[in-house]
């Protein structure tokens, strides 16, 4: 959790208080390679910090191949 609060201090500054108050709220989860974090159609409801590795973006295009839109990767600040 310490990358992810340094990356929080990044964006705007957060005490160690406020930090532990909403840490419940925070989750670690592990995604398997050639896993998916958010899939097509569905609506996605969580956001996610990269502690290590890297996640593509991509959408399949109108011939159903796939186009990559970006990577991202660990501590990144991809919009």
């Amino acid at each position: 959790m310490e990358n992810f609060k340094l990356f929080l201090n990044s964006l705007t500054p957060v005490s160690d208080q406020e930090f532990e108050n909403y840490s419940q709220y925070f989750k670690r989860r592990s995604l398997p390679k050639n896993n998916y974090f958010a899939m097509q159609g569905k609506i996605c409801q969580e956001v996610a910090f990269i502690k290590k590795g890297t996640l593509r973006t991509y959408y399949l295009n109108e011939k159903s191949e796939e186009v990559t839109s970006c990577f991202c990767t660990e501590n990144c600040k991809n919009q």
